[in-house]
């Protein structure tokens, strides 16, 4: 529901939109989320579904978890037009780092040391291959990355 706003925005300029919830999201089955790593997949069977209904100019826009899975799948969409990722990580070890920084005021590696061994072992996966940042130079179309950092007085 966080993303109706938005996409009433891209409707009102003209744009139609599909919203879908991601495995372990919203409506959707599943247990495990991997920020980005299988929603890709996800993403892709959505982009398909569309150019299986006949749409051929397609964007991409994804918010924090969102925006990873859209640079994650990039390179696995053939004639995707562009990518919005806003509010993203660069890759789970820092958004694990900034989350203990921010939420529990500890240093972030603390959160890394503890987090890491057990992500990766509900994941199935090393948090390695959850780096955006490591994809954006196979995305060979227009991408519009919005993110910030907020200092708080």
């Amino acid at each position: 529901l966080e993303m109706l706003p938005k996409a009433d925005l891209f409707k009102e300029m003209g744009y139609d939109v599909l919203l879908y919830d991601a495995r372990a999201c919203g409506e959707s089955e599943g247990e495990i989320v991997s920020l980005g790593y299988y929603e890709k997949e996800d993403l892709i069977a959505a982009v398909n579904y569309l150019k299986g209904i006949g749409k051929k100019e397609i964007a991409v826009y994804g918010f924090s978890q969102g925006g990873a899975t859209a640079i994650m799948a990039a390179s696995g969409i053939p004639d995707l037009k562009c990518i919005i990722s806003e509010a993203t990580f660069d890759n789970l070890e820092n958004a694990i780092d900034n989350r203990f920084r921010k939420y529990l005021f500890v240093p972030g590696y603390i959160g890394t040391i503890f987090m890491k061994p057990e992500a990766e072992k509900i994941l199935g996966i090393s948090i390695e291959k959850i780096q955006p940042v490591k994809e954006i130079s196979k995305i060979k179309i227009p991408i519009f990355i919005i993110g910030a950092e907020t200092l708080l007085l």
